[in-house]
């Protein structure tokens, strides 16, 4: 009898344990999980930034160059923990399309 109710004590006790674990590892790994997409959200929010900053003007869109882009995503992507930033100006099918893919090929 005593044998039996140390051996479900035990059972217990290892249950509670690994509970408790992978309780404290899922927090830890949800922790890290946000503050990655924090720090990515930083970095698209401070380039989206820049752009409004730098473009501030509607009607100038989408006909707009970012000279030095390459190394602002450098610096920006570093920042946020991740290999790329992209910048896709959205223009109409038509007439708005080939105008705006003869101005990025010039």
């Amino acid at each position: 009898m005593t044998l039996d109710l140390l051996y479900t004590r035990l059972q217990d006790t290892e249950q509670e344990l690994a509970v408790s674990q992978f309780k404290s590892h899922t927090q830890r790994a949800l922790k890290d999980c946000v503050d990655v997409v924090d720090r990515k959200r930083l970095s698209m929010e401070s380039m989206a930034s820049m752009m409004g900053e730098k473009f501030y003007n509607a009607s100038d869109w989408p006909f707009v160059v970012v000279r030095g882009y390459e190394t602002i995503v450098q610096k920006l992507s570093r920042s946020g923990g991740h290999t790329n930033m992209g910048f896709a100006p959205i223009v109409q099918a038509g007439k708005e399309q080939d105008a705006w893919e003869k101005f990025a090929y010039e």
